[in-house]
């Protein structure tokens, strides 16, 4: 009977290692199966983080290309603006030109107008002595004629 209890005693104390066993590698598995969820959490986490990162990446590559054309636009728009500066310019220059041509014949056309006015009047001046001398012939004529 006391190799029986001996016996019941040591397969009680190997059931309780082995029961401890158990208990500590259900533990260890628990910590792993937390381990792995928390794991999964962090995966499910960067995937939402890349995806964000990735539209990210699309809005500033479709951003890159609108400044891309603006720019485009802005290059074309300043060649233009420079070729209409270099015809106004050169407008300019021709109208400067006229500007002083028409002013020198305007100063030419007025010397000419004052000399025919001064041709005028010495003209109208020789008109008037000629005909008060026409008045005193004709003025003598009369005094002279017999009565």
């Amino acid at each position: 009977m006391i190799r029986v209890n001996q016996d019941t005693e040591a397969i009680r104390k190997q059931l309780s290692k082995s029961q401890a066993t158990h208990d500590d590698r259900r533990h260890q598995l628990d910590l792993r199966v937390t381990e792995i969820e928390d794991l999964r959490l962090q995966l499910q986490e960067q995937a939402v983080e890349l995806q964000d990162v990735e539209l990210e990446k699309n809005r500033l590559s479709k951003e890159r290309m609108e400044v891309a054309r603006t720019i485009s636009t802005l290059e074309a728009d300043l060649k233009r603006v420079r070729r209409d500066a270099e015809s106004i310019r050169k407008d300019v220059t021709q109208l400067k030109s006229e500007r002083a041509g028409l002013m020198a014949k305007s100063q030419e056309d007025r010397l000419t107008l004052e000399r025919a006015q001064a041709h005028v009047r010495q003209m109208h001046t020789q008109l008037v002595g000629l005909q008060r001398k026409v008045r005193e012939v004709e003025e003598g004529r009369t005094a002279m004629a017999p009565a």
